[in-house]
């Protein structure tokens, strides 16, 4: 299966959005990927899209890509780091 991510939009242009990350949770049950503006894809393993969470908060002014993701041992919880070095507990 292919996996994407929608291209970024940016006012009359789009470029292609890379997947910067990609992560199996501990039981080989979900699939994550995040693209370049730190939007997370959950996927099944047959390649289909599960859920789609952004990292973005509100007092944020741009998204930035995820670039490390750790499962707890249950595969309950996740957490990410961004490039800029923020830290979410999914």
């Amino acid at each position: 299966a292919v996996l994407n991510h929608p291209p970024l939009i940016d006012g009359d242009s789009t470029t292609p959005n890379p997947i910067s990350l990609v992560a199996w949770d501990p039981h080989g049950t979900m699939l994550i990927t995040s693209g370049a503006n730190g939007e997370m894809r959950a996927w099944s393993p047959d390649g289909r899209l599960k859920n789609v969470a952004n990292s973005l908060t509100d007092n944020e002014r741009s998204p930035a890509a995820l670039s490390s993701l750790v499962w707890n041992n249950r595969g309950l919880l996740a957490l990410t780091v961004d490039v800029g070095n923020v830290f979410r507990l999914w």
